[in-house]
């Protein structure tokens, strides 16, 4: 496209963009750069609905379900490789937002809850901790674990000693994702992208989710 660059969301390109690209002629755009902010703005969140994996990508996932993780499983992102580690340094109480923290503690400037340490890096104990409530919930069979760095697979192996605990570390992180998306319950990381990625699936699908360090059972007010 040349000239100015359109955002996707604004009502210039839903009269002059489907008029020029008819979705008939041009089932597919190609971008340069991404069409949209980073991280994603809360009033695009419920635009995931229209996202959706290919048959390829679902069959794989299927694949690996039905072979590694008995249902219902529980779905964890640990989010702690060394470049994490020193992003949660930024994190003090007198800010609230960082990445896609507003995904828990909500995206109002004045209203967010108080952003943590332990939520953008949680302890070993917090993990365990979150992911027991999440299996005693639905009284998981597995569970399955994504990370960019350690697993934990001998703590949760020592402590849910009759669940499968499964980590498949694919060449293709989508994988992960998609798997995420899939789980029968899912706890993520406050301030991940990544986790924020599962959440939109999940939020579009209608299925649980929850965040380390977050009190869940507090309600959120969101400033939109």
């Amino acid at each position: 496209m040349k000239g100015s660059p359109t955002p996707l969301r604004t009502p210039t390109w839903s009269t002059s963009g489907r008029k020029k690209y008819p979705p008939a002629q041009f089932p597919v755009l190609a971008f340069m750069g991404a069409p949209a902010n980073f991280p994603v703005l809360p009033q695009n969140i419920d635009l995931h609905r229209y996202l959706h994996w290919s048959d390829g990508m679902m069959a794989e996932v299927t694949q690996v379900i039905d072979q590694n993780l008995p249902r219902p499983y529980v779905g964890i992102h640990l989010r702690n490789g060394n470049d994490w580690v020193n992003a949660c340094e930024h994190v003090d109480e007198s800010r609230s937002h960082l990445f896609a923290s507003g995904q828990c503690v909500g995206y109002g400037r004045n209203t967010a809850k108080t952003l943590t340490k332990e939520m953008c890096l949680p302890s070993k104990k917090e993990v365990l901790k979150a992911v027991k409530k999440a299996v005693k919930k639905i009284k998981a069979k597995s569970i399955f674990v994504a990370t960019d760095n350690d697993a934990m697979l001998p703590e949760l192996r020592k402590e849910f000693k009759k669940l499968t605990v499964f980590q498949l570390n694919p060449e293709v992180p989508q994988l992960d994702l998609a798997i995420l998306g899939q789980a029968d319950h899912f706890v993520g990381n406050c301030v991940s992208t990544f986790t924020a990625f599962v959440t939109r699936e999940r939020k579009a699908a209608n299925k649980p989710t929850m965040f380390f360090a977050f009190n869940q059972d507090k309600k959120i007010k969101e400033e939109l």
